[in-house]
């Protein structure tokens, strides 16, 4: 009997031991789980914040950027775009820049917009008179000796001055556009090198014509012929419009 209380006293005592040192070493080993629990939203939170401010930061310099993009963006366009209008565009007309000086000119300084205008009305007068003299002289001459390749160079002279009279009188119409008035001048111009080539054939060919006509032959009549055409050389001035021409400082558009 006291043998089995004795064991019963020491299972007892055994199981309060285990229960003693269990709660302790439980108790010791769980506050640092308890701590670790508390601090852990602390430091979860923290982070949180952390991560929240990073990627608040990153976006507003993503919206910088795309702003900067943006607006990059645009001025291209806009430099693309006017660059596309400006090869589209025609270039400017020098009939434009010369209308706005005379006008300028004649605001500014009234006489001088009258000389200019008169004298260049003058001119027009003296280079139509010469060209009527001229057709007025080549429809007078007798062709009916002339040579087929002279008759030739006769008719295709006259109808080119005839020509060019035309184109003249269509040139100081009112009305008239840039892309018209440059074209008109523009044949004018071109047809230069045709007139001054037909018109020194006619020359030489009336030359000899009348030389022939005065009864000088052979060798004497290419004498008078070539101190001719050197006299006339020597004392030629250019006039009218083409290669030869001068515009208003010359003397027409097609003289003998």
């Amino acid at each position: 009997m006291i043998k089995t209380q004795m064991l019963i006293a020491a299972a007892l005592l055994a199981g309060v031991a285990i229960g003693y040192f269990a709660g302790d070493r439980g108790g010791a080993a769980g506050a640092p789980a308890a701590a670790e629990s508390a601090e852990a939203p602390k430091k979860k939170a923290i982070a949180d914040v952390g991560d929240s401010a990073s990627v608040r930061a990153l976006r507003r310099r993503v919206a910088e950027l795309e702003r900067a993009l943006a607006e990059t963006g645009e001025r291209t366009e806009v430099a693309i775009s006017n660059a596309v209008a400006e090869a589209k565009a025609p270039p400017p007309s020098p009939f434009a820049a010369w209308r706005e000086r005379m006008e300028e000119l004649k605001r500014n300084d009234p006489a001088r917009y009258a000389q200019m205008t008169n004298g260049m009305a003058r001119w027009r007068q003296r280079r139509a008179r010469r060209a009527r003299s001229t057709l007025d002289f080549l429809a007078s001459i007798d062709t009916s000796r002339m040579e087929a390749k002279a008759r030739a160079t006769h008719d295709a002279l006259q109808a080119l001055l005839a020509h060019r009279e035309e184109l003249e009188a269509q040139l100081h119409q009112e009305g008239l556009t840039d892309a018209q008035r440059g074209a008109l001048l523009k044949e004018l111009w071109s047809s230069g090198g045709e007139l001054h080539q037909l018109n020194r054939d006619e020359r030489r060919n009336l030359i000899r014509e009348t030389v022939s006509s005065l009864g000088f032959e052979g060798d004497d009549a290419k004498e008078v012929v070539a101190t001719i055409q050197e006299v006339i050389r020597a004392t030629e001035i250019g006039g009218g419009f083409g290669p030869r021409g001068g515009g208003p400082r010359g003397g027409g558009s097609g003289g003998r």
